[in-house]
């Protein structure tokens, strides 16, 4: 292996890297001086002699386990192989040295507040509440405690170690129940917290407030003749300055103000003011420029730029042969159109029918050949530049964690505003009160423009061909080269694109930094109440100000030389019920009213028909399949709820390779999942001045063949504060174990939080909910939405499906068994557990026995549902849950 790699070292002709390859040095050790069981010499190349310290031989004074030959599962083993993963007390102490010698240069500090994916929890996501109250290196002689390993940093340093055992001791202590909950009634739940409103459209929404509409009607016109007016003073500057760009860029960039923009971007105090240099181009490969817009997130390159240009010339020859169109010749002909339509709008140059009339353009023999195919969304083609097969997006490292206006914050910005509205108009003295991110609070008096009915208007702006806006940077043009089979004769055509293709890694997080700038801009000089998502600018208005706003945002666009969709069928006029993202929001009555929000329903119908179409055809290809699983992830949001995960989930697996659905099976799963589709109905977001999260604690316990559940619940806005506990029903816990079902442990813990939910539904309507749960097998299936246990697939399912009826934006968080408070009613002792929380006994009848009939009742669950759940991860639903959930 040594000798290939050196082979491909050498031949890569990289300095860089062949200066790294002389520099590695051997480091020989024994496992068991780290921690392993057995001897066993292992050898480190390594590049730092800080590693050095790891050179230690077995120092003798403990047993080695023997190797010995192994029979499991059928075949045997010999322990060589559990000899073959490093010992964890290695890891912690290579990763400790090098963390150590690295630390005053590493460059990527992770962000202090970690940002979740778009429209779902993360089981990485760190804990709310820290897992332990305090640690300590002493053994503390009562409570609750877990003996920890070695520390990452400061517990070792190549010297020997020290401690009874001859390692360093850790101790986590445990909170006790009642102080955890004390900590967890600080925490605020991760949804106000990823989708907080920003600061500058706080800032505006109390200036709006309390100065009234036409103080801020004048802000903007005065921005307006501001900008009007440095673009005059900058007309010769911005011209002599476009004369020094690369000629690709010239064409791409033709009409843009850059100057003007850069003097904005430092105006108006943007965090990412070097956005301006991405104007000159976008790097394609290597390693971006990190973002204060966002947080930081390395996903590092898994192969160099070099490496890229030097696989891609046998690489190459496969993306030539393969003709992915070749049975399709519309599509064929709509790729080719395009790809000539996009030559005369100045995005590519070409076409070129011989890679050397391409190397000569650029200069150099060395390119790297991307294929171009498209794809029909909806009634109009999508041209996908495919930079991920030829290698391209591998010699990129991003470094940041996008986190983008989506649905969730354009609804959160809604009720924002709505309760802003609401609280100023209840309080005695007019009073409005605009809480900032870091605490401070705007405090003002309601202006009177507000003291009387209103209606709210909202609309969205998208840019064209936003990507197609921006320039690649000249270094990176011989990665930009772009392959389209000819429709009639089928040989390879080349392109080199001068602006950022789709499909390629750094285009969105290069073109993320300048649409968030653009916002920025638009936030602090045009005062604006929105967001942005991609090229998606979300604005929402008071009804007199919605002629001016659309003045003022669309005048920045101009100036700045951007050019904005204008089609009818794209761009609206503010309405009361405006689209955006794929969501229907019904603005109207933001004033002190309610907030409506639905799936659009052309994306419903849309989705519908993509599974009647299946359905008719009891048959479904792979393509059909991620189709149909893109749109349902789509529909999937915090505030539009979870109904539709499992849906999801079903529909992914069917988009691999190794499902193979039967007769009859295809046809059922899709009339199961337009049934799911038709129960979805509308969000009414209620306005509140307060955001407390509900906290439900849940818990289980399995012991001589009884399984018990308990459930503690604390709101503290309405001051409910309650305990119960009970038996699962020994039927339900029968039927787990005839379904194969070893963890009747997990299965009681996930059943004890679906009780919560329904039992409680009338206490957490419409609210954040954080659930606390200390088994983690029930906690990340209801995260991820599956599992391969039918019986906790079935309740994972049942989870989701309360969305329809509770409204509540759920969070599945861990607690640790020892500082769980739901343990006390899982074991009998309610009133225990009432006293610690100081609450009432809850008052009403738990109907368990219904809830644990829905666990059981398989028979609506399509069969090809059923045949996957145990190869699978794929969730169930069963449609009986509805009649339950709605009293009928």
């Amino acid at each position: 292996m040594w000798l290939v790699l050196e082979h491909f070292v050498h031949a890569s002709n990289c300095p860089r890297l062949q200066h790294v390859w002389h520099s590695m040095h051997n480091v020989e050790f024994s496992n068991c001086a780290h921690g392993g069981d057995r001897p066993k010499l292992t050898l480190f190349k390594v590049t730092h002699a800080c590693l050095n310290a790891l050179a230690k031989p077995c120092p003798g004074d403990h047993a080695h386990k023997p190797y010995t030959l192994r029979r499991a599962r059928g075949s045997w083993t010999f322990d060589t192989a559990a000899e073959s993963e490093y010992p964890l007390l290695l890891r912690q102490r290579f990763v400790a040295l090098l963390k150590v010698a690295l630390e005053p240069s590493f460059q990527f500090t992770p962000d202090p507040s970690p940002i979740m994916s778009a429209h779902r929890q993360s089981r990485k996501h760190p804990s709310l509440v820290p897992e332990y109250h305090h640690l300590t290196h002493v053994e503390p002689s009562g409570g609750d405690y877990k003996r920890l390993p070695p520390l990452l940093k400061g517990d070792w340093h190549g010297e020997e170690d020290q401690g009874g055992d001859g390692k360093p001791c850790t101790f986590g202590v445990y909170h006790t129940p009642k102080q955890f909950i004390h900590r967890a009634l600080a925490v605020k739940h991760p949804f106000d917290e990823k989708f907080a409103v920003e600061d500058i459209t706080r800032r505006n929404l109390f200036g709006l407030l309390t100065e009234g509409l036409s103080v801020v009607a004048n802000q903007r016109l005065e921005f307006a003749r501001k900008v009007a007016k440095l673009s005059k003073e900058l007309a010769s500057e911005e011209a002599r300055f476009h004369a020094s760009l690369p000629a690709h860029a010239r064409e791409v960039l033709k009409g843009k103000r850059l100057l003007l923009f850069k003097h904005l971007l430092k105006e108006s105090g943007c965090p990412d003011s070097t956005t301006f240099d991405l104007m000159h181009g976008v790097d394609l490969v290597g390693v971006a420029e990190r973002s204060p817009f966002f947080g930081t997130k390395i996903a590092p390159a898994s192969t160099t730029p070099q490496f890229a240009l030097m696989t891609n010339k046998w690489q190459r020859k496969q993306i030539e042969a393969r003709n992915i169109h070749e049975h399709d010749p519309e599509l064929a002909k709509t790729l080719w159109e395009t790809t000539l339509s996009e030559v005369k709008q100045g995005f590519l140059q070409g076409p070129f029918f011989e890679l050397d009339e391409v190397r000569q353009l650029l200069g150099t023999r060395d390119v790297v050949c991307s294929r171009r195919f498209a794809i029909i969304q909806g009634d109009k083609p999508r041209i996908i530049d495919d930079l991920k097969e030829s290698g391209v997006n591998k010699a990129f490292t991003a470094v940041d964690q996008l986190s983008l206006h989506d649905i969730d914050y354009v609804t959160s910005l809604c009720h924002f505003v709505t309760s802003a509205v609401r609280s100023a108009l209840d309080h005695p003295d007019k009073t409005v009160r605009i809480p900032l991110k870091d605490g401070t609070i705007l405090t003002g008096h309601l202006h009177r423009d507000f003291d009387r009915p209103m209606r709210w208007k909202a609309r969205c702006v998208d840019l064209s061909k936003a990507y197609k806006q921006i320039p690649v940077s000249a270094a990176s043009r011989p990665f930009s080269v772009l392959m389209v089979h000819h429709p009639e004769t089928g040989k390879p055509v080349y392109f080199v694109s001068r602006s950022l293709p789709f499909g390629a890694s750094s285009s969105v997080f290069g073109f993320n930094r300048v649409s968030r700038s653009l916002w920025h801009i638009a936030s602090v000089g045009c005062k604006i109440l929105g967001g942005v998502f991609f090229d998606d600018f979300p604005i929402i208005e008071p009804e007199s100000m919605c002629a001016l706003a659309t003045q003022s945002f669309e005048g920045l666009l101009k100036a700045l030389g951007w050019r904005y969709a204008d089609d009818p069928k794209k761009c609206h006029p503010f309405e009361e019920t405006f689209d955006v993202l794929g969501a229907r929001i019904d603005v109207g009555g933001l004033h002190g009213g309610s907030l409506i929000i639905q799936n659009k329903p052309g994306r419903l119908a849309k989705i519908d028909a993509l599974l009647e179409e299946a359905q008719k055809e009891d048959q479904i290809s792979r393509r059909q399949a991620q189709v149909i699983h893109g749109n349902l992830n789509f529909a999937l949001s915090f505030v539009l709820g979870y109904t539709l995960k499992v849906v999801a989930r079903a529909f992914a697996a069917l988009s691999t390779e190794s499902c193979k659905p039967r007769k009859g099976q295809v046809a059922s799963l899709c009339k199961w999942a337009r049934d799911v589709l038709s129960v979805l109905s509308p969000r009414e977001v209620n306005p509140g001045g307060r955001v407390e999260p509900v906290l439900v604690f849940t818990d289980a316990a399995y012991e001589e063949d009884v399984a018990t559940w308990g459930i503690v619940l604390l709101d503290p806005i309405s001051g409910v504060r309650t305990a119960l506990g009970g038996r699962i029903p020994d039927n339900l816990v029968s039927l787990w174990h005839e379904l194969g079902s070893q963890q009747v442990i997990t299965l009681a813990e996930a059943f004890a939080v679906l009780l919560a939910r329904v039992e409680l539904r009338q206490c957490i309507q419409g609210r954040c909910v954080i659930f606390f749960v200390d088994n983690e097998g029930a906690r990340y299936s209801l995260i991820k939405g599956s599992s391969p246990t039918l019986a906790l697939l079935q309740i994972v399912q049942l989870f989701h499906a309360c969305a329809e009826h509770d409204r509540c934006i759920p969070w599945i968080e861990r607690v640790p068994s020892s500082s769980n408070v739901a343990d006390l009613p899982s074991r009998d002792k309610t009133d225990v557990a009432l006293e610690v929380i100081d609450g009432l006994p809850w008052p009403f009848p738990c109907n368990v026995e219904a809830v644990a009939f829905l666990c059981k009742d398989f028979k609506a669950l399509p069969g090809l549902l059923t045949s996957l759940a145990f190869d699978f991860e794929v969730p169930l639903v069963n449609l009986s849950a509805h009649d339950y959930f709605t009293g009928e």
